[in-house]
């Protein structure tokens, strides 16, 4: 596991410590719970959707993001924290294929979960999976023969011990493989770190 960094993109940003204050905390709860449920936000739209369309926008004239999301790049999804069954929610496979649309990359399932590891969003810090824990607990499949560029695709990152899990388990499948990482929403822990809405 040589890889000792992750650079990685997000769109929102999100304080749990506010999802019980009026306006702007309860929308951005609201707006977590959608997400991770695949919950439509109204008149058909849902949020896979709205993050690609509004990351799609972003990209226009800012050429060291379009070196990241583009038709040739592998979107991989982040798995959930169990095993999925087939059929099962991933939001993550949501926002990848809708970003897919956009021809921000292809997806690929390269990423399987076979031992389930605590969920990072109702453990306590000390309590969640370390990066290790995280990549003893997946697996990669199927083996592609093109991979030159991985942007690892999730619905919102704590503290990134998951994806630099999922980047440790692709970069010893794929040595040498440029690897990003990609979260609709980032979480800030303390009030006074948070510097935006959603």
């Amino acid at each position: 596991m040589g890889l000792d960094r992750l650079n990685y993109s997000s769109l929102l940003t999100y304080c749990p410590a506010l999802k019980t204050s009026p306006g702007e905390g309860k929308l951005a709860a609201e707006l977590v719970k959608r997400l991770k449920n695949n919950l439509p936000l109204g008149r058909g739209v849902f949020l896979p959707d709205m993050v690609a369309r509004l990351l799609a926008s972003l990209l226009e004239g800012r050429e060291s993001l379009r070196g990241v999301f583009h038709g040739e790049a592998i979107l991989v999804p982040v798995p959930r924290s169990s095993p999925i069954r087939r059929g099962g929610l991933w939001p993550s496979l949501e926002i990848a294929r809708s970003m897919q649309s956009l021809r921000l990359g292809r997806v690929s399932t390269l990423l399987e979960r076979v031992k389930r590891v605590l969920p990072s969003s109702r453990s306590s810090p000390r309590a969640r999976p370390t990066p290790t824990e995280h990549y003893k607990s997946l697996k990669v499949r199927p083996v592609l023969s093109d991979v030159g560029e991985v942007v690892l695709v999730d619905d919102i990152v704590t503290r990134g011990h998951t994806l630099m899990g999922c980047a440790w388990r692709i970069e010893e499948a794929y040595p040498g493989v440029r690897i990003h990482a990609f979260a609709a929403i980032r979480t800030v822990s303390r009030k006074e770190d948070f510097r935006g809405s959603v």
